[in-house]
């Protein structure tokens, strides 16, 4: 059973210099987990970004889905994603393997 770990102070554990009070948090995915649990985490997201083209420049639970080359965009040294997905350590090393080193943490525990 999952349960709601939505706390982002848990993030400070894998990166204890992470300014809480200005980071922007930006999520990956917009499937199931997202849609079933992003309702329910108590995080505010700017926005979440997906590898399925057809879930791009949608809009869920009122975010935007951007294409995963966004982050590409962002500052590296105030951003979190926050990973609503199953296989969280997997999609760490996609992102890692893909984008670049981006602080990352599952959503859900």
């Amino acid at each position: 059973m999952t349960r709601f770990a939505g706390a982002l102070e848990r993030a400070l554990v894998q990166y204890p210099n992470l300014d809480l009070s200005t980071v922007k948090l930006v999520g990956w995915g917009a499937g199931a987990t997202f849609r079933d649990f992003y309702p329910r985490v108590p995080l505010k997201l700017a926005y979440t970004v997906c590898p399925i083209p057809s879930n791009q420049g949608t809009v869920i639970h009122g975010l935007q889905v951007k294409a995963p080359e966004a982050l590409l965009e962002e500052d590296r040294d105030n951003l979190l994603v926050v990973i609503f997905a199953r296989f969280v350590p997997e999609i760490m090393s996609q992102i890692r393997l893909n984008l670049g080193q981006f602080r990352s943490v599952g959503a859900l525990a």
